[in-house]
């Protein structure tokens, strides 16, 4: 199946836009949602990364993984990991524990505090992507994340 892009007029379609190419929009809104959801999230008290954001939503889903196992979610290399769990363990959010048969096998458990602070930072992170996305009909947003995974699946 061709794309309507296909031919020497895609150029033209690529780059006619006040924003410029598809790519820089894609990262200019990249960094816009990042910027916005750490803003979202340190108005709560909670000075994160996206990254560490997205280890805390991996926690939330199934305490007590194992810190090769975020790796492989996450998508980040080992040493990637390590400086996101110390920065999640300084803030309290979480802490390591070793298996009991192999002690190089590290767990991340979310601490009592840090099971707490799901649903608060969980509303406040909902109530921004609904004004981020507001005015965007379900369809253009439906749309949108069907091209979204269509880019990431090539």
């Amino acid at each position: 199946m061709r794309s309507e892009l296909d031919g020497l007029g895609a150029l033209n379609v690529l780059f006619d836009s006040t924003y410029g190419s598809p790519g820089k929009m894609l990262n200019d809104a990249h960094m816009k949602l990042s910027r916005g959801l750490m803003k979202t999230l340190e108005e709560q008290g909670a000075k994160l990364q996206v990254d560490a954001w997205a280890m805390l939503n991996v926690l939330w889903a199934g305490d007590r993984i194992s810190q090769v196992e975020l790796s492989g979610r996450l998508a980040r290399d080992r040493h990637q990991v390590s400086r996101l769990v110390d920065t999640l363990v300084r803030q309290g959010f979480v802490r390591r524990e070793a298996d009991k048969n192999d002690r190089r096998v590290k767990y991340v458990v979310l601490t009592e505090w840090g099971r707490a602070q799901e649903d608060s930072l969980k509303e406040a992170v909902v109530n921004f992507l609904e004004r981020t996305f507001n005015g965007v009909s379900q369809r253009d947003y439906d749309g949108f994340t069907r091209c979204l995974e269509h880019i990431l699946e090539r």
